[in-house]
């Protein structure tokens, strides 16, 4: 039989990029949407162009205007949308009301995605005020979607590792705290954490499957559902390093909401609490019968252990001492080895890599493509000379993934 073709919306996005992946790998003739209104934002243009060399078709339209969404409609048989609805980057959920009307009008789409990802909202109840946005638009655009007798599917992936791994779930940074950590409440709630990439890989298999035709797909993989303390005990245990703990309360939480903040800010907040106070992503039983709405399926796929998670952070504890902010960044958030190697390379002769290798020593899998590697059998006792090595003769660190999990 052959596979559906699948039209992406969003598909530069932090999700997007990774639907889009997932989409080519698993061989469907895959569509990006490309807004005409793109203008000079130049990595997302960078970015369809590196689409379209990999053999995706780019689509041009616009939200403003109805008949090029119903062409592009028309040329698929899957729409995913992974439209923004996060405050602090951007949110606009809503739009996916004028694509709904051109699905509707183009009345050939098998099924449509739409932009979820995160926890259900229809299970999603809050005390508070703050974020409640999201949710309501989200459901906002289920309505519109059943009432117009689109074919759908909603994919829940609770907490994205980059979001919630990577910092041990702190506020305002995307990397683990050196010294303390806040936990929230008792640290007991337990929590969904999902690898960006397997949320992608999990989406694409959905959209061939009768099984999750009109149904909402929960992705909770066993060895994915941690509380906070085990979060930060794995960390922990990585890092050989424990962190400070405090404790924040219930009530002192809440009463953080009330600071002088961005509602954004304010927002992200709410999220924490629904998840880490609340435990809105793993409290309800998934009921599997034919008259319930929802189902659990099981996917023969290998899943990403928590700390296998790639996390560029799990070096932090090296590489924050050994190079400069500006240094670190750069490997955290652009994958930049070449520039960090560099740094290293004109500030030290040689580099302890003792450090490295007893974090990294759970290595699964090392992407090594020829390269040196940074580690043998004698492990700890190494040193690694940076003149001998060279700086695009090294291990890629951005291509490990570590595994924390006894």
């Amino acid at each position: 039989m052959s596979k559906s073709k699948i039209l992406v919306v969003g598909g530069t996005g932090y999700i997007g990029k990774r639907i889009v992946k997932a989409s080519l790998d698993q061989g469907h003739p895959t569509y990006v949407f490309m807004r005409r209104e793109l203008g000079f934002e130049i990595e997302k243009l960078q970015m369809l162009l590196s689409f379209k060399k990999q053999g995706a078709h780019l689509v041009e339209g616009s939200y403003s205007d109805h008949q090029s969404l119903v062409d592009a409609v028309k040329q698929v048989d899957v729409v995913i949308c992974t439209i923004s609805g996060v405050q602090f980057r951007s949110h606009h959920i809503l739009l996916q009301l004028k694509l709904v009307d051109a699905i509707k009008e183009a009345g050939n789409i098998m099924r449509f995605l739409p932009s979820e990802f995160g926890l259900d909202p229809s299970r999603t109840e809050s005390d508070v005020e703050y974020g409640k946005e999201t949710f309501e638009d989200k459901m906002v655009i289920r309505k519109a979607i059943e009432d117009a007798k689109i074919p759908y599917t909603y994919i829940s992936a609770n907490c994205l590792g980059g979001y919630f791994v990577g910092n041990l779930a702190q506020l305002g940074s995307l990397i683990p705290p050196k010294d303390r950590v806040s936990i929230y409440g008792d640290g007991n709630c337990k929590v969904v954490f999902m690898d960006e990439d397997d949320v992608a890989t999990y989406t694409i298999k959905t959209v061939d499957d009768p099984r999750t035709l009109n149904k909402t797909l929960y992705l909770r993989p066993n060895e994915n559902i941690l509380t906070h303390k085990q979060l930060v005990q794995k960390w922990e245990k990585v890092s050989n390093k424990t962190l400070k703990k405090l404790h924040v309360s219930n009530e002192d939480f809440l009463a953080s909401m009330e600071l002088d903040m961005d509602n954004a800010i304010r927002a992200a907040l709410a999220r924490i609490y629904h998840i880490f106070y609340k435990d809105a992503g793993n409290t309800f039983h998934i009921h599997t019968n034919d008259n319930n709405n929802s189902t659990h399926i099981p996917f023969k796929l290998r899943v990403l252990r928590i700390i296998e998670y790639r996390c560029n952070a799990i070096v932090v504890t090296w590489i924050m001492n050994s190079v400069s902010q500006d240094v670190y960044m750069s490997l955290v958030y652009f994958g930049n080895v070449a520039y960090v190697w560099k740094e290293l390379e004109s500030t030290y002769d040689r580099v302890d890599a003792s450090v490295i290798f007893n974090l990294l020593q759970n290595i699964n899998n090392v992407k090594q493509d020829g390269r040196a590697s940074l580690f043998n059998d004698s492990g700890a006792n190494q040193h690694l000379t940076m003149s001998s090595v060279g700086m695009f003769d090294v291990i890629d660190i951005t291509s490990l993934q570590i595994t924390a999990i006894a």
